[in-house]
């Protein structure tokens, strides 16, 4: 029985060790990030891009400070994205950080390196 343990723990030690180094080397080029991350992020300037993919009247709300506004629900949103050079660094974020989720993933399909998304969105931002 001890034997069998041992072999299943050896199984898995190999099994997840890719994943975990995978996970180190990818560490720092996107996903999900909290407001006090894309804050530092914002800060230390290793963002080159904010974009806001609410929609215009969303935007007349409030926004962070220097970011664009591309609208995830206009029928031009890939177009848009497409536009933009897709080695630099993009700060994703809505209203709760559904829509940037969703923004996201499309960047990063479309091959951009680079791309965080602000999970909670603007509404988590104005309340830090």
């Amino acid at each position: 029985m001890k034997k069998y343990f041992s072999l299943l723990v050896f199984s898995l030690v190999i099994v997840l060790s890719p994943s975990c180094s995978a996970q180190s080397e990818s560490e720092g080029k996107g996903g999900d990030v909290e407001v006090t991350q894309a804050k530092d992020l914002i800060e230390a300037k290793k963002i080159t891009t904010i974009i806001d993919v609410r929609t215009p009247g969303e935007v007349k709300q409030g926004k962070i400070e220097g970011s664009v506004n591309i609208n995830i629900n206009d029928a031009d949103f890939k177009e848009k994205i497409e536009a933009l050079p897709k080695d630099q660094s993009y700060l994703v974020y809505c209203k709760s950080g559904g829509r940037s989720a969703r923004a996201a993933k499309i960047m990063t399909e479309m091959g951009f390196e680079e791309v965080y998304n602000m999970k909670g969105g603007y509404g988590a931002w104005t309340s830090k």
